[in-house]
């Protein structure tokens, strides 16, 4: 329920792809970027729960580099900085 869109790849000759996305939108705006393009193929069903696994996929990788960067919030980037790296819902649950 929080996915409001999807941001589409701009191809080599400047048009908007169609069928290739490499990033999810939120309902707020936030830009989440997804781990690789995602191309929008084959029946419905079956790319819509691809999509699905793609992005837990993206928030899994950028949930694990925000805890490891968590650990050193003193010593390379203070925590208010560093909220402002991630999105949102995964830093409170990093920091949790």
């Amino acid at each position: 329920d929080a996915l409001a869109n999807l941001r589409f790849v701009r191809l080599e000759d400047g048009e908007m792809s169609d069928k290739i996305v490499d990033t999810m939108v939120a309902k707020d705006g936030e830009e989440v970027a997804l781990h690789e393009n995602f191309s929008l193929e084959g029946e419905v069903e079956a790319y819509l729960n691809r999509l699905t696994e793609s992005m837990r996929k993206s928030l899994k990788i950028i949930l694990s580099d925000a805890v490891e960067k968590a650990v050193n919030w003193e010593i390379d980037t203070p925590r208010h900085e560093w909220l402002f790296n991630y999105p949102a819902q995964l830093c409170l649950t990093g920091a949790q």
